[in-house]
C-alpha cells in the first residue's frame, strides 16, 4: 500500500479519493502473481473506479513494475513483520505471514505477546494499526498503544487525547520510522528482495535470520558509536 500511496501521490492533476486509496487497489496489490494481479488491473480498468480515474490505470501501466514490486516475493512474505525496541533500534521479534488484511495487526498483538510486553510498556504504530480492535487488544496486554490517529477512518481514531497529550506519545512517534530502516537492510543487503525459497516456515526462518544479521550490524555501529 505504500508503494502505491506514494505512486499516486506524484500523478499530477489527479486527486484521489481517501476510500480509493484504502480499499479500491487491494485487488491488484494483494494478488498471487503478476499475471493475477494484471488481470485485476484489467477488471478494475472496467469498473467504477477505473472509469472515474482512468488516468491513473494508464499510469499503472506505464509503471507496472514499480507499483507492484513485491509481486517478486513469494505470497508468505508479502508481509514480514518485525517488533523493534526504541532505544537502539534492535528488531526484538520478527514474522512472516500471509498477505490478508487484518496480518499485520494480527502479527503485532502475536509479537507483543511473545515478547512478554504488559504493564509500563508502550507500542508505536502507524496509521494502520489505528482500529478499536487493535487498540483494545494492546490495551488487554496492559500495553498502551502509542498509535499514529488516523482522524479519517469512518468511526474516528481510537487513540484520544488520554494517550496523545503525553510525552512519551510524541517519543514514541518519532522514534517509530526507525524501523523502516530494517526493511530497508534486509531487502538489498540481505538478500530478500528475491527469493527462492517456499513454504510459510522456510520463508520465516530466512526472514527471522535476515533480521538476526541486521541486529549484529546495528550492535557493531553502536559499539563504534555510529548511529545513534
Amino acid at each position: 500500500m505504500r508503494e502505491i500511496q506514494a505512486f499516486l501521490a506524484e500523478m499530477y492533476a489527479v486527486e484521489v479519493s481517501p476510500d480509493f486509496i484504502s480499499s479500491a487497489p487491494r485487488p491488484v496489490y494483494t494478488a498471487a502473481s503478476a499475471e493475477a494481479a494484471a488481470a485485476a488491473l484489467d477488471a478494475f480498468e472496467q469498473g467504477p473506479w477505473g472509469r472515474r480515474y482512468p488516468a491513473v490505470v494508464a499510469s499503472w501501466r506505464r509503471a507496472w513494475a514499480h507499483v507492484i514490486p513485491f509481486l517478486a516475493f513469494p505470497p508468505a512474505i508479502r508481509r514480514g513483520h518485525v517488533l523493534m525496541e526504541n532505544r537502539h533500534g534492535l528488531v526484538v521479534q520478527a514474522r512472516a505471514t500471509q498477505a490478508t488484511g487484518t496480518a499485520e495487526r494480527d502479527a503485532a498483538i502475536e509479537m507483543l505477546r511473545a515478547q512478554g510486553a504488559g504493564p509500563g510498556c508502550t507500542v508505536g504504530a502507524d496509521k494502520n494499526y489505528d482500529t478499536h480492535g487493535c487498540v483494545a487488544d494492546v490495551r488487554a496486554l496492559g500495553v498502551t498503544p502509542h498509535v499514529s490517529q488516523n482522524l479519517k477512518r469512518n468511526g474516528g481514531s481510537a487513540i484520544d487525547g488520554r494517550t496523545t497529550r503525553h510525552e512519551g506519545y510524541a517519543v514514541s512517534q518519532a522514534c517509530r520510522p526507525r524501523v523502516e530502516r530494517v526493511f530497508g537492510w534486509i531487502k538489498p543487503i540481505a538478500g530478500l528482495r528475491t527469493i527462492t525459497l517456499r513454504g510459510l516456515a522456510h520463508v520465516e526462518w530466512l526472514f527471522v535470520f535476515a533480521c538476526a544479521a541486521f541486529n549484529v550490524t546495528r550492535l557493531v555501529n553502536l559499539r563504534a558509536g555510529g548511529a545513534a
